[in-house]
This record gives structure tokens, sequence and C-alpha cells, in this order.
């Protein structure tokens, strides 16, 4: 029994390193920014949402940096993504991410780019909610799995 927990606690902290050189790498862009703002980019109350895909074949865990809730402006949104019936990390997906602004029927015109790392975890950054209200980043996955999901924010 005891092995059997070292075993989980062992693959948990190996998908929490993931998720955390995810976010590092993902603000690396942002290296003159000040001290405060990088540090408080690290989410340590978990993730900002957990969710189910459309189809329920994916499990979706979410966190947002700079900030967590995003505020207006640039984000970068890394997703933890695991196959829904068996919990393993997903990986082999190819992932579409659009931001888009459903009380004003608009997106954005910047174009949001997405980097696949290992373990399941997947960066979106140039998230561009530039304006205050209700957002949406509508996710559209493909590859190993075809499925959707929407993620929903309120911007101050």
């Amino acid at each position: 029994m005891t092995r059997a927990i070292r075993w989980v606690a062992t693959a948990a902290g190996l998908r929490s390193l993931w998720l955390a050189c995810g976010l590092v790498l993902a603000l690396a862009p942002a290296c003159g920014d000040s001290p405060s703002a990088s540090a408080a980019a690290l989410p340590d109350a978990g993730p900002e949402f957990t969710l189910e895909s459309d189809d329920k074949l994916l499990q979706l865990q979410a966190y947002s940096a700079p900030f967590q809730p995003p505020t207006r402006g640039l984000s970068t949104v890394t997703l933890d993504i695991t196959n829904a019936k068996t919990g393993a990390p997903q990986d082999g997906l190819v992932l579409d991410a659009v931001p888009w602004m459903p009380a004003h029927g608009h997106g954005t015109s910047v174009t949001t780019a997405v980097e696949a790392k290992a373990g399941g975890v997947y960066v979106v950054s140039r998230v561009n909610m530039f304006m205050g209200g209700k957002w949406d980043l509508r996710l559209g996955f493909s590859g190993a799995v075809t499925d959707r999901a929407t993620l929903h924010f309120s911007i101050p």
C-alpha cells in the first residue's frame, strides 16, 4: 500500500511540475514586468476552472496568467487535459482556441498561439480579452480526440 501511495504522489508531483514549467515558459517573454506581476501569475489556489468537454470525453483544468482570474488585455491560459474515462493525461490533441465576446458578437484581431507540452498540458498564449464584460474561450479539439469546450470569463 505504501508503494502505491508513493507512486500516486510521484505522478501527481510530476503533473504539477509540468504545469508549473508551462506557466514559467508562458511568462518568459514578460521578463521585463515587475516582480509582483510575475509572482501573481503562479496559481497557488488551484485551477480557475475544472470542467468536462461538451461530449464528456475530456476533463480540463484551466489556469490563467499573468492574473487569475484574468484582467483586460493579453493572457495565457494553461490547460491540464485528461481523458475523462481513464484519467490519463491526454496528449496528441490539436487545439484551436478562439476568444469570443458573446454579448457583442465579436472576437479579437489577435490570433492565439497553442503549444502542446508533455503530460496533457497545453499552453494557449495571446488570449486577448481587450474590453470588460463576459468573454468565452472557445476550444476545439481534434487529433487523438474530437470534442469542444468553452471557458467563461468575466473581465472587469
